[in-house]
């Protein structure tokens, strides 16, 4: 061990040194480093950040690895059962990470190892993502039990399908829609039956009239049948979005023939269940027409077995 004196203050004053490599603990005016093999491994600078791999820190513990690093930091668990444990007592807690690249979690792995990544609150799971790449919400872990109604919660599967469980036989919100107005429309389950709700509260609505001349409009209504470009072989009975539009124009989204700005198809769509007020009302003004008939024909008939019997 050799003692280094040197006047420098961008070196060291005093400092310490194993061997004429600068190897050793350096002593600055502004800051402490650890050096080794010439290269600053620890440095803790005149705001007492301290810096490992970098000379320059600028956050209270800054870590920089070489690119090629798996990790910058391993945490060997043993007997504790928080391997990482960050408190914050009078502001939010939280970790930010800066990368280039996207950021990986990543569960236990190996042959034979259960991998997956858990999220609690409050010393509760909320959410995981198993091995498989389903993601859970509410604290279960199973498919089949949310599936099979045992337990609540949601799974978002990898086979791009989602599935919603509830454990109560009576009116369950799986799934709730909301803007600025408030909540606009919901799907629910019951004991046997699903519901997809729209807003439809009196309270909600003004202007309220009857609905009439329904019989002409539904006439207006062009029934097609035809095949998707995708399903060149199952031919549907349906409507062509714009041409309900002009009768209906709540029951379809998007512009006639819009495109995006790289000139790509923006398709209409439809939702044929907003022509049922439409078909009612021609369906009771059609029903009404038939009983003035049968009213007529009824009197007509009177008249007729009237004059046979004269």
């Amino acid at each position: 061990m050799t003692i280094k004196i040197n006047g420098d203050n961008s070196v060291a004053n005093p400092g310490f040194s194993g061997d004429d490599t600068d190897t050793g603990l350096q002593v600055g005016t502004n800051e402490l480093k650890l050096v080794t093999g010439g290269t600053e491994a620890v440095t803790v600078d005149s705001s007492q950040n301290v810096g490992i791999g970098t000379a320059t820190p600028g956050a209270p513990l800054e870590i920089k690895t070489p690119a090629d690093t798996d990790a910058a930091i391993r945490l060997n668990e043993g007997t504790t059962t928080n391997p990482l444990q960050i408190e914050q007592s009078s502001t939010e807690a939280r970790i930010q990470i800066l990368a280039s690249q996207p950021l990986v979690l990543a569960g236990q792995s190996g042959s034979g190892s259960t991998s997956f990544i858990k999220f609690e609150t409050r010393g509760n799971e909320r959410a995981r993502i198993d091995s498989s790449g389903n993601f859970f919400t509410g604290g279960t872990n199973s498919i089949s039990a949310i599936e099979g109604g045992t337990q609540a919660g949601k799974v978002f599967k990898t086979d791009h399908t989602a599935s919603s469980g509830a454990t109560s036989t009576s009116q369950a919100f799986h799934l709730s829609f909301a803007n600025p107005n408030g909540f606009v429309g919901s799907i629910s389950t019951s004991g046997s039956a699903t519901a997809f709700n729209t807003s439809s509260d009196h309270r909600l609505k003004e202007n309220v009239v009857d609905l009439t001349g329904a019989i002409d409009r539904v006439n207006q209504l062009q029934v097609r049948r035809f095949n998707f470009i995708a399903d060149p072989d199952t031919t549907v009975d349906g409507f062509i979005a714009h041409e309900a539009q002009a009768v209906v124009p709540e029951a379809v989204t998007g512009t006639q023939d819009e495109v995006d700005d790289d000139n790509n198809p923006v398709y209409q769509g439809i939702d044929q269940s907003k022509l049922v007020p439409l078909l009612t009302a021609a369906l009771q003004e059609a029903i009404a027409k038939i009983e003035t008939l049968e009213t007529q024909n009824a009197d007509l008939l009177t008249r007729v077995t009237a004059l046979e019997n004269v």
